[in-house]
């Protein structure tokens, strides 16, 4: 039986114990060959194992997200070794520290945005010169009910930059009727570091 995703490539950041392994998973039950990418190389190689036992092919990239040559040599790579990127989700996010706003340090915001934000943004701008030039391809940004409850308790840096991972992703839909290349937004719930859930049930 063909799936949703059959014959397609999909990239995946974000690789780890939780909703970048249940995410990565279902595009595999989906039919989606996957390109894996995190900073840790065990959780890679750990899914890649558990994407091809799907019968998929499994690509593992060590990326950081906040260097830009990581994300073209992530899009590189995918491109060489299985020949074409349809999706791309964006799922790598930086959660701590948890401290109010009047109590955060600028240091620690500005890395919570060079991932959740900037990170995400470094990995669109690699792949959708391939996406365009097949005139097909979709964006996921994923994102978490924080940006629907803004002032809860501890979470308003990260709630913040979700924010702004979620208007991007509303940015990238007002264009996509001109590129073909869609957009879409996610947000599954709390999701916890080590959520391991079938995260394609709540997306």
């Amino acid at each position: 039986m063909s799936g949703l995703l059959a014959g397609r490539v999909a990239i995946v950041s974000g690789i780890g114990p939780g909703a970048g392994r249940s995410i990565a998973l279902a595009c595999a039950r989906e039919g989606a060959d996957v390109v894996l990418a995190a900073r840790t190389v065990g959780a890679l190689e750990q899914v890649a194992a558990e994407v091809r036992e799907h019968g998929r092919r499994a690509l593992a990239v060590p990326t950081d997200v906040t260097r830009p040559e990581d994300c073209r040599r992530l899009a590189d790579a995918a491109e060489a070794e299985l020949g074409r990127i349809d999706v791309l989700v964006n799922n790598a996010f930086r959660s701590a520290p948890y401290e109010p706003v009047e109590e955060a340090s600028m240091d620690d915001w500005r890395q919570i945005f060079d991932v959740n934000l900037f990170g995400s943004v470094q990995l669109s701008q690699a792949v959708v010169p391939q996406m365009k030039a097949r005139r097909s391809g979709a964006i996921v940004m994923v994102n978490s009910m924080s940006v629907r409850s803004e002032f809860i308790t501890g979470r308003n840096t990260r709630s913040i930059g979700n924010l702004a991972s979620d208007s991007l992703a509303c940015c990238r839909l007002s264009a996509a009727c001109r590129t073909c290349v869609g957009a879409a937004r996610g947000s599954p719930g709390f999701l916890g570091a080590r959520y391991s859930g079938n995260i394609a049930s709540v997306m």
